[in-house]
């Protein structure tokens, strides 16, 4: 897939990376939050920015918020990844369409999907990211380093009961 121009309506830069999980940037109008709402009965947001609000309901969509800084050197507190990661799993596990989001959908998003194809989906760290960049290359030079330290996925591996080896990325 050929990376994508910025300049791309919001709807073309939501990407579906398995049947239950997309990714793509923030809302930032009342239109794209109805879009997202058609499309999605579940968010996650990786971002500090909250999305425009009043006409969420959550109730019938799921949604967190985790402020994740993007690539700025500041770690994420590995229980924020917990609650993340086991939200995500929640919405799989009932079935729900879920849109992981940030800012702009190309690094802390991406990154985070990573994360929940390793545990969801029982994927190496190479396999996962393997399958994220098949949808989108462009995100190779955005990958949130902070976000995927080992420092983060080996504690998340352990409290999933999952093996650390997972995590090499020499495989």
């Amino acid at each position: 897939m050929k990376p994508m121009p910025m300049l791309q309506n919001f709807e073309s830069r939501v990407i579906s990376i398995i049947d239950q999980i997309s990714v793509g940037p923030a809302p930032t109008t009342i239109k794209e939050m109805r879009m997202i709402l058609k499309k999605f009965d579940a968010i996650l947001n990786v971002s500090n920015s909250p999305v425009p609000g009043d006409i969420m309901d959550h109730r019938k969509n799921p949604y967190l918020q985790i402020p994740v800084m993007d690539a700025c050197g500041i770690m994420i507190p590995v229980e924020s990844l917990i609650t993340a990661t086991t939200f995500g799993l929640l919405c799989l596990e009932n079935q729900r369409h879920l849109l992981i989001h940030c800012s702009a959908g190309l690094s802390r998003s991406p990154s985070f999907t990573i994360v929940l194809l390793m545990i969801h989906q029982e994927l190496t760290f190479n396999q996962a990211t393997e399958l994220v960049l098949s949808r989108n290359s462009a995100w190779i030079s955005s990958i949130n380093d902070d976000l995927l330290s080992e420092k983060n996925m080996l504690p998340l591996l352990r409290y999933f009961n999952k093996p650390e080896a997972w995590y090499s990325r020499n495989q």
